[in-house]
């Protein structure tokens, strides 16, 4: 399983650093607004993290201690 980011606002590959109405600047913000499925805290941008089959997102940091 490989482990994503966002990049954060304003930058070359990430969302509008202002609000605006595009559907993809949206979608990341919306993501990065969720919160993490092993500290509750949420994704944010610039942390690895992994998407969880049943569609939740746990931080890398997270994932990876309790992994087998």
């Amino acid at each position: 399983m490989a482990a994503s980011s966002l990049p954060r606002p304003g930058t070359e590959y990430g969302p509008c650093k202002d609000t605006c109405e595009h559907t993809d600047c949206a979608a990341t913000r919306a993501m990065a607004d969720r919160n993490c499925a092993g500290c509750a805290d949420k994704i944010g941008y610039e942390q690895r993290f992994y998407r969880e089959q049943d569609g939740s997102f746990i931080h890398m940091k997270c994932w990876e201690p309790s992994r087998p």
